[in-house]
């Protein structure tokens, strides 16, 4: 009886987290990293990642992870990506809170890469957790981007970046994703993602500081 009481006490503990007041409160820092797929997104947040000890939560990582499950939900998702669609918002909010919460006590904040892909999606995580600091957007033409993808499927051997599903996806991103950056146009600090990598990271790590002040970054 002593142990169940124990474990009633910790998940009283957990699920009174409030992760929106530690955003709104500015206890951790929240940016958004968007642009097209193969823009470098993963790239640049695992850079700034370990620059500034942030959590990376990449929702595309989150979603093949719960897809080499064997559940429903498992296969509602990989058919979703394999049409190059949207998955539920819901479900993959929640994965998203999830992992921000166990990320929490180790990390100065967050890198949120792939999330909002739409701005029904902006407007959910911003009631639900808040709006981020900041918006970092990196620019790539359409051209270098299928360039960049058909290349990473054929080395990593992804399902999802072959020709027909790249297309979609950018059909997708072009339609979709990119109201999300002209809707929040005052947080948004456009970075050109067609430069070398370390140049595309030394811009990224200077919009960083600029609000580093806030919270204890440099």
């Amino acid at each position: 009886m002593g142990n169940c009481c124990k474990k009633s006490k910790q998940s009283e503990s957990e699920d009174s987290f409030d992760l929106k007041s530690a955003i709104n409160g500015k206890k951790r820092i929240c940016i958004w990293i968007l642009g097209g797929p193969g823009s470098g997104k993963g790239t640049q947040c695992e850079r700034l990642a370990d620059r500034f000890n942030l959590a990376h939560l990449s929702t595309g990582d989150l979603l093949r992870k719960v897809c080499k499950e064997d559940t429903p939900l498992a296969q509602q998702f990989k058919q979703a990506m394999e049409r190059g669609e949207l998955v539920d918002t819901q479900a993959l909010l929640q994965l998203l809170i999830s992992a921000m919460k166990d990320a929490y006590k180790n990390f100065n904040g967050y890198l949120i890469d792939g999330f909002p892909r739409e701005v029904e999606q902006g407007y959910l995580f911003s009631e639900t957790i808040g709006m981020p600091h900041v918006i970092v957007s990196l620019e790539v033409p359409d051209d270098i981007l299928v360039e960049r993808l058909l290349k990473r499927g054929q080395d990593s051997g992804r399902s999802d970046d072959n020709e027909e599903t790249i297309l979609l996806r950018l059909r997708t991103f072009h339609n979709i994703s990119q109201p999300v950056i002209d809707q929040w146009r005052e947080k948004v600090v456009v970075i050109d993602g067609n430069r070398a990598a370390d140049e595309v990271t030394q811009m990224c790590i200077e919009a960083i500081l600029r609000l580093g002040s806030d919270f204890g970054l440099k």
